[in-house]
């Protein structure tokens, strides 16, 4: 991940095709961890729901927005982001 944080990554899409969406639940939030631990804000696009929504599963349930927020948006990138586009 660091690699990414000095190439000057902003924005990275987490895809889940052929994976198992069965796993989902623990890879994308320890993908969302490691990314984080560079300090670098890059906005992160994830869409492990819908997988599991596709596989016709239970898409797991979150104890606050934070929580479903994070793995799919880093909204302090994100913000930082738009204010270099104005």
């Amino acid at each position: 991940m660091q690699t990414l944080a000095e190439w000057g990554v902003d924005y990275l899409k987490l895809d889940g095709c052929y994976a198992k969406p069965t796993v989902m639940d623990k890879g994308y939030p320890k993908f969302t961890k490691a990314l984080n631990k560079t300090k670098r804000p890059i906005v992160f696009s994830c869409s492990w729901p819908a997988y599991q929504v596709y596989a016709k599963m239970e898409v797991r349930t979150v104890s606050s927005p934070k929580d479903f927020l994070a793995p799919t948006i880093n909204y302090p990138a994100l913000l930082l982001h738009l204010k270099t586009l104005s």
